[in-house]
C-alpha cells in the first residue's frame, strides 16, 4: 500500500496484484460522500523477454547467452527456469563469468539497452554439437526481483551452430540473365576468414582484365570487365578458411554464364547538335551496343524552320504520335 502522490511515484513494481480501496465516506469536491467502499483488482505484468543472443546461422560452440528482460531479474533465480537443448538434447548451463558481456561489443550494448538489473548472461558447461539447431527455453514460472508473480508461459528463441564449410550458392549480381561487366557472386554458409584469405585463392578462366575480388562476410563478390556470351569458370581453392578455422577442403569448380548485352544506343540528346566546321568531312557520332545497322533520315533545312521545329519537338515528348 502506498498514500497517492503523482510526483513521487516513478512507476508500480512489477510482477504484482494490487488491490485499490477507495473507502466509504471519500468526500467529493462538491460535498457528496461514498457512501460504500469500491475496490478493484489489477496485476503489474510477470517478466517477459524483450531481446535475446546470439541469433542465426553460424554460431559458435561456445557461444555467450544473454537474455533482457522488462523488469528486474535475479540471474540465480531465472537461470533455474531456462532450458536449452541442442538438437533436442538437454545441454547443462551455468551463469557467465563476470566481464563476460563487456567483452561482447554486441552484447555490450544489448545489456545497456535493457538496463541495469534486467538482463542475465550463462553459457553450457561443455561445448556445443557443431551444425545443431539450439533452442533456449525461458520458463514458465520465471520470477522478478519487483514483485512475486512469475510468467505463466514460456518463451523461446533459436540459433544454429555452425556446420562444415561449404558453398551453398553462386549466380550474377543482376539475376539468372547476367549481362557484361555484372558482378559474379559467390556464397558460403559461413563467414570467411579474411585474414586468411590470398589471391591464389581465386583462379578465373578465360583471364578476366581488371578483376578485383572483394572478401566479406560470408561472400565473395568477382568484378572485372567480362565479355558478352562469354562462359567463365571460377575455381575457389581448398584452402580458404571461414572464422571458425575450417577449410573448404576440396577446389570447387563454378561456372558463370555471361549473356548478352542489352542492345542500346546512344547519341546526342540536345536539341541542336553543331559538327566542327573545320573537319573536312564532318562526323556525328553514335555509338551503338547490339545493333547491327541504323536507318538515317536527313532533311535539309533553312533557318527559317526551327520555329517548326522547335514546335514539333514539344508535341514530341507530350503526345509521343
Amino acid at each position: 500500500s502506498f498514500e497517492y502522490d503523482s510526483a513521487a511515484i516513478d512507476r508500480l513494481p512489477m510482477a504484482t496484484e494490487y488491490v485499490v480501496t477507495v473507502p466509504a465516506g471519500t468526500r467529493s469536491a462538491t460535498g457528496g460522500t461514498l457512501a460504500e467502499a469500491v475496490r478493484w483488482t489489477f496485476r503489474t505484468p510477470p517478466p517477459s523477454m524483450i531481446a535475446s543472443y546470439p541469433s542465426g546461422q553460424s554460431q559458435p560452440l561456445e557461444p555467450l547467452f544473454v537474455v533482457a528482460f522488462d523488469q528486474r531479474v535475479t540471474p540465480e533465480a531465472v537461470l533455474e527456469t531456462i532450458r536449452v537443448t541442442a538438437d533436442g538434447r538437454e545441454v547443462a548451463i551455468r551463469l557467465a563469468d563476470a566481464g563476460a558481456v563487456d567483452a561482447n561489443k554486441e552484447t555490450r550494448r544489448m545489456a545497456e539497452d535493457a538496463g541495469e538489473g534486467r538482463w542475465l548472461a550463462f553459457v553450457a558447461r561443455e561445448p556445443l554439437p557443431a551444425d545443431a539447431a539450439i533452442e533456449v527455453t525461458i520458463g514458465p514460472g520465471t520470477p522478478s526481483a519487483e514483485g512475486p508473480l512469475v510468467s505463466d508461459e514460456a518463451q523461446r528463441y533459436e540459433f544454429r551452430t555452425y556446420a562444415p564449410l561449404r558453398i551453398v550458392g553462386h549466380g550474377c549480381w543482376w539475376g539468372s540473365d547476367c549481362p557484361p561487366l555484372a558482378p559474379f557472386n559467390i556464397e558460403f554458409n559461413n563467414p570467411l576468414d579474411v585474414d586468411a584469405y590470398e589471391e591464389s585463392m581465386i583462379r578465373i578462366e578465360p583471364a578476366l582484365p581488371g578483376a578485383m575480388v572483394d572478401v566479406a562476410g560470408n561472400s565473395i563478390t568477382i568484378r572485372g570487365s567480362t565479355a558478352g556470351r562469354t562462359t567463365y569458370r571460377v575455381t575457389v581453392s581448398g584452402s580458404i578458411r571461414d572464422t571458425f578455422g575450417q577449410t573448404l577442403g576440396e577446389d570447387a569448380r563454378l561456372t558463370f554464364e555471361v549473356g548478352p548485352a542489352e542492345p542500346r544506343l546512344y547519341g546526342p540528346d540536345e536539341g541542336l547538335v553543331t559538327l566542327d566546321p573545320a573537319l573536312q568531312r564532318p562526323v556525328l557520332q553514335i555509338y551503338a551496343v547490339n545493333h547491327d545497322r541504323l536507318r538515317v533520315r536527313a532533311y535539309q533545312v533553312q533557318p527559317a524552320d526551327w520555329p517548326g521545329f522547335r514546335s514539333y519537338l514539344r508535341a514530341y515528348y507530350r503526345e509521343d504520335s
